[in-house]
């Protein structure tokens, strides 16, 4: 693991392959450097120095790690295990490396790097109504809760606490624009529920925060998009099993047909968020 300060905004929009706001790309095209402040943010977090293609190694399943959790998995009658099984929560078990049973919360995780997606295909900018109308899309509306394991401190949270949650995290930001802009919340306080466009003419738009960018990075998302749009690799697998005569070449093609497909799918991804990707930072 490693300790890092996370930027400030000013910091990343300084970033000249990176996200900015107008002002910031105007003083670029100009040639003209513009004056940020050189102090921290004074926060801080860990993030692991380990490989991102031993990460990727670790994670993938392995038939013999599935076995092996299967057989020490608690059963419903087993009152030993009876806080693993409260409220109803079982852990499932992928048969890796890194075992996400126990101590994360991957569908929350899940649901934070489609809103990351999201604002980073809309340019890396997105209006709050635009926001709340993909979720509503993908079955998350205002009213609806994300919900985690028994082992959280909280079972469920609305869309608003969870998008609040994820500010007190630094993974995104909110600004409010419009008329109602000086009447706004400062920056730096978080409500405790992420307020929605009004009436009034306020309304809000949401970016990345400095952890996404010191976490998760911008190349990152965009190959998770990427690959949940085309990477079809357990397809194949399922289809060679069903095909044990499907000839070498033919699936070597397949593959390069994907690798294809998910290779234009990044290049979208940079056009559509303005610029060039970054990785972590």
């Amino acid at each position: 693991m490693e300790l890092i300060e996370l930027p400030t905004r000013a910091n990343i929009s300084q970033d000249p392959d990176g996200p900015g706001d107008e002002l910031d790309v105007a003083c670029r095209t100009a040639g003209v450097r513009r004056k940020v402040t050189t102090a921290g943010s004074k926060t801080y977090m860990l993030r692991s120095t380990l490989d991102p293609q031993l990460l990727e190694i670790a994670a993938r399943t392995d038939e013999r790690i599935l076995e092996i959790e299967a057989g020490e998995a608690p059963s419903d009658d087993d009152s030993d295990d009876d806080d693993l099984l409260e409220g109803g929560y079982t852990p499932r078990f992928y048969g890796s490396i890194i075992s996400w049973t126990h101590g994360e919360q991957p569908g929350a995780i899940g649901i934070l790097y489609v809103i990351l997606a999201l604002i980073l295909v809309h340019g890396r900018v997105i209006r709050d109504m635009d926001l709340r109308m993909n979720l509503r899309r993908l079955r998350l509306p205002t009213g609806g809760e994300v919900t985690f394991s028994a082992l959280s401190t909280h079972k469920t949270l609305t869309i608003d606490q969870y998008l609040s949650s994820l500010m007190r995290q630094n993974y995104i930001d909110r600004e409010q624009i419009g008329e109602g802009k000086s009447k706004g919340i400062k920056r730096g306080r978080v409500a405790t529920q992420a307020p929605q466009d009004d009436e009034e003419g306020a309304a809000y738009q949401w970016r990345w925060g400095p952890r996404a960018y010191c976490e998760i990075g911008e190349k990152a998302v965009a190959k998770f998009i990427a690959e949940f749009m085309f990477d079809d690799r357990d397809a194949d697998a399922d289809e060679e099993a069903e095909r044990p005569e499907s000839s070498r070449r033919a699936r070597d093609k397949e593959q390069r047909n994907v690798e294809s497909k998910v290779s234009k799918m990044l290049d979208g991804i940079e056009k559509a968020a303005g610029g060039n990707l970054t990785g972590l930072r």
